[in-house]
């Protein structure tokens, strides 16, 4: 971030997140007498929350009346749910497959903005409690573990074995960070064939957005991700 460009704008408030700032750049901000309004949403509801304050403090009816109408959508999404069974989801975000090297694949846990997404919309991730080890070799069973200290925990590296392992019935390629397309899904049909997602087909192409975009992004979240939850 360049601090002496943001100071040059003036602003009333800047936004910051954990995830993409650093705490150096929030505290000279700070110094420099500008409010920094954090935000850090790992659930929907915590989404929402940040949304409406957003609005309080831009002062809009607009907005607030976005705001309230997506809450309404989520309230009336979350009642109209029928009760069904989990279904067992693998969603993959990065991933490293080398010929020379054991190939391993990103995921997020529980403890995390799609993380609550997957829940909410009937799915069960199958790493939900599982958390990062450092260095990669132990996050890989190759190596025993350090203490991670503040570093984050929420986004392991797991191995093929640990994914067939967790049975997944759907897996979830989504465009981004990583940009699964269609020409990776015979791959994994491959690697996953004696999975439940991999004998039934049921690799299914998403927007990464739906999964990670919080905010307004909700609202497509919402019109879009049940259909892909769906699996009958």
């Amino acid at each position: 971030m360049n601090i002496e460009q943001v100071f040059s704008l003036h602003p009333d408030f800047v936004f910051g997140n954990p995830e993409e700032n650093s705490q150096k750049d929030i505290e000279e901000l700070q110094e420099l007498g500008i409010p920094v309004v954090l935000q850090f949403p790992k659930t929907i509801e915590q989404a929402l929350s940040d949304l409406w304050e957003i609005a309080r403090l831009l002062k809009s009816q607009p907005a607030a009346a976005r705001v309230d109408m997506l809450e309404r959508s989520w309230e009336w999404f979350r009642a109209s749910r029928v009760s069904e069974p989990k279904r067992r989801v693998f969603c993959p975000i990065w991933q490293s497959i080398d010929e020379l090297a054991q190939p391993w694949w990103m995921v997020f846990n529980g403890d995390t903005y799609p993380g609550d997404v997957i829940r909410q919309f009937g799915g069960e991730n199958i790493f939900e409690t599982r958390q990062r080890l450092y260095p990669l070799e132990a996050d890989l069973g190759l190596k025993k573990a350090e203490d991670p200290g503040l570093r984050d925990v929420r986004y392991p590296r797991v191995t093929l074995d640990e994914i067939v392992e967790g049975q997944p019935e759907i897996i979830l390629l989504p465009s981004e960070p990583f940009a699964y397309s269609s020409g990776h899904i015979s791959l994994f049909l491959k690697l996953f064939v004696d999975t439940p997602a991999g004998k039934s087909h049921r690799i299914r192409l998403v927007d990464g957005r739906l999964l990670t975009w919080h905010g307004t992004f909700l609202a497509h979240t919402l019109a879009e991700l049940p259909e892909i939850f769906n699996i009958e």
